[in-house]
C-alpha cells in the first residue's frame, strides 16, 4: 500500500508543472522564470527574488518610469482623495502606479489611474484568479487590461498572511519611489525595515511619506526628492 502511495504522488509531482501549464493557459496568465530573458529585471536584483513571476496584461508597462502609491487598507477620507490626487497626476506624466490592489490606499490610487486611463501595475498576494478582497474584482480585471497585474503565488493560492509582506518587496523593486500616503506607524516602519533589505535602497532608493504618515510620529531619515 505504501508503495502504491509512494509512486501516485511522485507521479503527480511529475504531472503538477503540465496541470499548472495548463490552468495558467485557461486563465490567460502568463509565468515568467528566474533565469528567462523577459523575466523583470528589477525583481531579478532582489536578493530573495521570486523563482517564478505570474502575470496578466502588457509587461511592457514596467519599461515606464514607476512611481509605489501604498498605505492602510483602513484609509480616511481624505486618504483616499490624496491618493487618488497622486494617481492622477503621476497618470497625467505618463508614470506607471505600482501598488498592491488592496482596501483603502491601493484601492483609490489604482481606480483614479484606470479612471484617468493610466497604466497601473498591481502586484497581489495571491493567485491571479483568487480577488482579494473580493469587491475588487472589477478593478482586477481593469488593471490586467489598462497595465500589469502581477504575482508570484501560482493560480489557486489563496491570500494567506505571510504573503503581503513577501508582496511588498515586489512592490518596492518594481519602483524608483515607494509614497506611503496614509499609515499607523507600526506598519510604515514595518514598510522601512522591509525596504531596507533591497540593495535598490542601499543606492538611495527615494521613501517619500505625506503629512498623514508624518502626523504618526514616524521618523525616517534620508527622504529624497524624485524629478521626472
Amino acid at each position: 500500500e505504501r508503495s502504491s502511495v509512494a509512486f501516485a504522488w511522485r507521479s503527480a509531482d511529475r504531472d503538477l508543472p503540465d496541470l499548472m501549464g495548463e490552468r495558467c493557459a485557461t486563465l490567460g496568465v502568463q509565468v515568467y522564470l528566474a533565469g528567462d530573458p523577459d523575466f523583470p529585471t528589477l525583481v531579478g536584483d532582489d536578493p530573495q527574488a521570486p523563482v517564478a513571476l505570474f502575470a496578466k496584461g502588457d509587461l511592457s508597462v514596467l519599461e515606464r518610469r514607476r512611481v509605489g502609491v501604498i498605505g492602510t487598507r483602513h484609509a480616511t477620507a481624505t486618504g483616499r482623495a490624496t491618493a487618488a490626487e497622486l494617481a492622477r497626476g503621476l497618470t497625467e506624466h505618463g508614470v506607471a502606479v505600482v501598488s498592491g490592489l488592496a482596501r483603502g490606499i491601493d484601492g483609490a490610487a489604482h481606480r483614479a489611474v484606470v479612471v484617468a486611463d493610466g497604466a497601473p501595475v498591481g502586484v497581489v498576494a495571491s493567485g491571479l484568479d483568487v480577488v482579494y478582497p473580493r469587491e475588487h474584482g472589477g478593478l482586477w480585471k481593469l488593471v490586467s487590461e489598462r497595465g500589469l497585474l502581477l504575482g508570484e503565488a501560482p493560480p489557486g493560492t489563496p491570500p494567506e498572511r505571510h504573503r503581503f509582506p513577501l508582496r511588498n518587496r515586489i512592490i518596492a523593486a518594481l519602483s524608483e519611489v515607494v509614497v506611503v500616503v496614509e499609515c499607523g506607524l507600526c506598519i510604515a516602519n514595518q514598510i522601512y525595515l522591509m525596504l531596507l533589505g533591497l540593495p535598490k535602497v542601499k543606492r538611495k532608493l527615494p521613501l517619500i511619506m505625506t503629512w498623514f504618515t508624518w502626523k504618526n510620529s514616524l521618523k525616517i531619515q534620508g527622504t529624497l526628492n524624485f524629478k521626472f
